[in-house]
């Protein structure tokens, strides 16, 4: 084979490449060649390349460039892999040097800078594997291919089609187009498909040559491929000669440094299939964006895809042939890469490439996939049949190429039932299948209330079965939201055993109402959760470019989880690893930083996710320090007698008016955005209305006052309560609390002012509001119930004298230091010990979801924090160590450095340490490439580690330091 005598492999590993991370795109008896099957068609100039990938997912195209590159050659690289869309490095192997590319758009133009160049020898691969920026940017999938085919559909809807049958006809054009490109049909002419065609474009260019080209695909494919609702022998002619006869005339072979403007410059050769299904959800919203909107039509980009599929297939018994469903499968992405999926299992697992007849039997005896929308479901007709021909080892001869029908097979168009899939299951699909997959619609239904009362009507069945008679008829669902119905009907849908494998909206995950608690809690009974992928950190970064929602991926089997006690689940959270939220385009996931977490401690504590999402082990024991030493505010306010209420509100045309006569003549806050650290209530208007819809008892509006936003700002040195002397009306953008009854009610009023200024109320939120750090970047009122204080009563003689001061300094402005010098005294009040102290701090530091706090977590440590970070670990050790009469040395290594890892030597015993001695590098890189880990631990000898860390400063804190040393003793420990 061409891939072995080049040796290119062997060389790659020389720059750092694993050979499990290799994927020789030449070799034919390599399972993963069928992700890069497009990689293989041949054309001028070029030359398959070498894949390395990470995790699965392709980080580095590399091309051979030994005997010589010309600059078209290059170029013609950087197009192809561009076009590809999957975010990948162009890489080219000169004798003892390698480059590295990054290929953008400019505009239309097509792009490529030099990103690196190393010397034989020089580790320089892993840096790629481990940047979770890409290569490129989202050319493809946003581009060329979705404006291609907006604008083909749109000529054809201005020409009469509905927008279904434009696309049936679009999609039979680039079917044709397909087997013209991939050479399916040598050893025909075009005069045997229709006759007086001088070539393959002629036989779409023109009504009756297209029309008789139609008949000639559905009598050698398939009779239902892409169907019309309208007889196409009324179609305008124009229609044939304008939109089709644009796209049957093929591509040539050359390339260019640009985006494809038209049809016949995209060559289908070179075109993975699941593209075309990719563009669905853009091209959805460029057709209509509120309805895609409506319907929660999210475009899910391909590496999620992947991911979700390939640790779905992992899950199931080798040797099985699963029946799969997408009960919401738009344009097919899901069920395409499942497709794939299965014929790659099936061929490692027997070690022998599937021929048709099975590629077919995958097809329509294992694929199943739902939807409301008929043109998605076009698409993902096309796009399956295409993949069936993709994956055909010998797609010819045409007579034996026919397709079954997978409409009403394979493909379900529920859009006649009144709530589609989330309709009462059928008894065709009641414990069916194997697995369920895919990316349901999250987008709350507006006015979609009597749907809710449906989809909980529906769901009460297999709540009755899972949960009981009481359970079902108190079961609701928390919101309009279509994500959880979707959870619920695949319990129905699914085998018992079977898997369950969905992205949803994260916010079930971390709500504390009773309602969200309640929902949440359901789930954990009703089956046995397996794992949790939360990716609420990456929500406003590129990994997921049209989605700014907190999301997740659920991962269950379908079964009781009994006993529940001993039910448990892995939950990872991916991190952010760049400086900017834009520049991150992929997911790095660290198994070895996933948590097992109790499905019990996740009932029995309502914050249990958000605790494990944004702390350490360190600061979850911080906050139960607090808790222990304080009083829940919510508990403490009821003590006092007053609690936080809402501000009157004006009301519109509907409700009736009260009185509101009691309220006239005093300061009101309606029209002020800001009414600082105390309210200066001279510059504030008078209130003059004499009804309103909800006037609020006289009341709460008595002096003194603290007075809350909705949302409150996590900004130090902004006002989060203000503090009035005066009784003053405030409106319903505020929530306010009245102490005029409460006992040393001014003292009480300044010193919760400090409380809810601190850092520590926003270290505290962090890690129990629902939506703080998930889904917004402000604190919410239903959560500062649950906040530990310590009441004031406790406070010494001293600490009161402190707040006065504090309070005083306050009402002057806020700076820095008197922000620094509140968040000495609420924490001094807790009296926590100095590393909990310190392990708040930390999070403060790096964990806030503030642009501040995401760059310091990113940045690169410095030589001094690094130095930091080795002294607290040798000091953390040496504590443990002392009884033993060990005594620990913790160094950095700078003659091992491989850029993004840094390595440090931590030995148990001085008198046994081995200066030169060497860590076995390649063992950091397959822990690191096999876990997507951020910190490797290697053991070189029975008192020496070698610890590789990524240069992100998060990793780098006094907290990870004491951490790394309790694991290290830990393990140490361990027989």
């Amino acid at each position: 084979m061409q891939g072995t005598s080049r040796n290119i492999l062997k060389e790659l590993e020389g720059y750092g490449a694993l050979p499990s991370q290799l994927v020789d795109t030449d070799r034919d008896d390599q399972p993963r060649v069928l992700s890069y099957l497009d990689l293989r068609a041949s054309s001028p100039d070029w030359r398959r390349p070498v894949v390395v990938e990470n995790a699965g997912r392709p980080c580095v195209h590399v091309f051979d460039g030994r005997d010589g590159v010309s600059d078209e050659q290059f170029a013609h690289w950087c197009w192809r892999i561009a076009l590809r869309g999957d975010g990948a490095w162009v890489g080219v192997l000169h004798p003892g040097l390698l480059r590295v590319f990054r290929v953008d758009v400019d505009s239309q133009q097509i792009s490529p800078s030099e990103e690196l160049s190393a010397r034989s020898g020089e580790w320089a691969l892993p840096r790629f594997l481990n940047d979770v920026r890409a290569g490129q940017n989202d050319v493809a999938r946003r581009r060329y291919l979705t404006q291609l085919l907006h604008r083909s559909a749109r000529d054809a809807t201005a020409r009469g089609l509905s927008q279904t049958d434009a696309l049936s006809l679009v999609g039979r054009g680039l079917f044709w187009r397909f087997l013209v490109d991939r050479k399916l049909l040598m050893g025909l002419e075009p005069h045997d498909v229709c006759e007086n065609a001088k070539d393959w474009a002629h036989c779409l260019d023109g009504k009756a040559r297209a029309l008789r080209t139609f008949q000639w695909l559905d009598e050698v494919f398939n009779g239902g491929l892409l169907p019309f609702a309208q007889n196409p022998k009324q179609f305008d002619p124009e229609l044939f000669s304008f939109v089709l006869g644009n796209i049957a005339h093929g591509a040539t072979e050359s390339g260019q440094l640009r985006l494809p403007t038209d049809w016949k410059e995209i060559n289908f050769s070179y075109v993975p299939v699941g593209l075309l299904s990719e563009v669905y959800e853009a091209f959805a919203h460029s057709i209509d964006a509120s309805e895609a909107a409506q319907r929660s039509i999210h475009y899910t980009p391909s590496h999620l895809v992947e991911f979700v599929v390939t640790q779905a297939l992992a899950q199931l018994p080798p040797g099985s042939q699963p029946q799969i469903l997408d009960p919401a499968v738009g344009a097919g992405g899901f069920l395409v890469t499942a497709f794939r999926g299965l014929v790659e299992r099936e061929w490692q697992e027997k070690g022998e490439r599937p021929k048709r007849k099975r590629i077919r039997e995958i097809l329509n005896k294992q694929l199943v996939g739902f939807d409301i929308d008929g043109r998605a479901l076009r698409l993902a007709e096309l796009a399956l049949y295409l993949t069936a021909l993709e994956l055909d080892p010998k797609p010819k001869p045409l007579s034996e190429l026919k397709f079954d029908d997978l409409r009403d097979n394979v493909l379900f168009d529920l859009s006649s039932s009144a709530y589609g899939s989330l309709g009462a299951v059928k008894e065709q699909f009641r414990g069916r299948f194997d697995l369920i997959l895919g990316n349901p619609p999250w987008t709350a239904k507006q006015e979609g209330m009597s749907d809710k009362t449906a989809w909980v009507t529906h769901s009460r069945e297999v709540v009755r079965e899972r949960l009981g008679d009481a359970h079902a008829a108190a079961f609701d669902l928390p919101d309009t939201n279509m994500d959880l119905p979707f959870v619920w009907r695949s319990m129905e849908w699914a085998k018992e055993g079977g898997r369950i494998a969905l992205i949803t909206h994260a916010r079930w995950l971390f709500g504390i109402s009773d309602r969200s608690t309640q929902a949440r809690n359901n789930i954990f009974r009703a089956f046995r959760v397996t794992g949790i992928l939360n990716g609420s950190m990456l929500r406003l970064t590129s990994v997921w470019p049209e989605v700014d929602a907190p999301w997740c991926v659920l991962f269950a089997t379908n079964e009781l989880p009994e006993p529940f006690e001993d039910a448990a689940f892995q939950f990872v959270s991916p991190a952010l690893d760049a400086e900017q939220d834009s520049k991150q385009a992929r997911m790095r996931v660290d198994w070895l930083a996933a948590q097992i977490v109790p499905a019990s401690a996740v009932v029995a504590r309502p914050w249990e996710l958000k605790i494990r999402f944004r702390a350490n082990r360190l600061a979850a024991r911080a906050l139960e320090s607090m808790r222990c030493c304080g009083e829940e505010l919510g508990q403490y306010l009821q003590r006092l007698g007053t609690e936080f209420k809402n501000g009157y509100q004006v009301g519109g045309k509907t409700g009736k008016q009260l009185d509101a006569s009691h309220m006239i003549g005093m300061p009101d806050t309606k029209g002020i955005d800001q009414l600082g650290f105390v309210v200066d209530v001279d510059a504030l208007p008078r209130f003059e209305r004499s009804t309103l819809l909800f006037p609020r008892d006289k009341s709460i509006y008595k002096k003194p006052l603290l007075l809350l936003r909705e949302n409150i700002s996590a900004d130090r040195l902004v006002p989060r309560a203000s503090r009035s002397d005066v009784s003053i009306v405030f409106h319903a953008s505020y929530h306010g609390l009245s102490l005029a009854h409460v006992e040393e009610r001014d003292f009480v009023a300044r010193y919760l002012q400090l409380w809810l200024q601190s850092s520590l109320m926003v270290f505290v939120e962090l890690l129990v509001d629902g939506r703080y750090g998930v889904e917004r970047d402000a604190i919410y009122k239903e959560s500062l119930a649950f906040l530990p204080v310590v009441p004031h009563e406790k406070l010494s003689r001293d600490q009161r004298r402190v707040a006065m001061e504090l309070s005083e300094q306050l009402e002057k402005g806020m700076s820095v230091e008197t922000a620094n010098a509140i968040d000495d005294f609420i924490l001094g009040t807790f009296g926590l010990s100095s590393v909990e102290d310190e392990a708040i701090r930390d999070t403060i530091a790096t964990a806030l979801p503030s642009v501040e706090s995401k760059r310091n977590a990113v940045r690169a440590p410095s030589s001094q924090e690094r130095k930091r970070f080795a002294n607290v670990l040798a000091d953390s050790l040496g504590s443990v160590l002392a009884a033993s009469e060990m005594h620990a040395a913790v160094i950095e290594r700078e003659d091992l450095r491989c850029n993004p890892w840094r390595v440090i030597q931590v030995d148990l015993d001085i008198a046994k340490v081995v200066a030169d001695l060497a860590p076995p590098m390649r063992t950091f890189l397959e822990e690191a490439d096999t876990n997507g880990a951020s910190l490797v631990v290697a053991r070189a000898n029975e008192t020496t580690w070698f610890i590789g860390l990524l240069e992100r400063y998060a990793l780098w804190t006094p907290t990870r330091a004491r951490l790394l040393a309790t694991d290290l003793i830990a393990e140490q420990s361990s027989p």
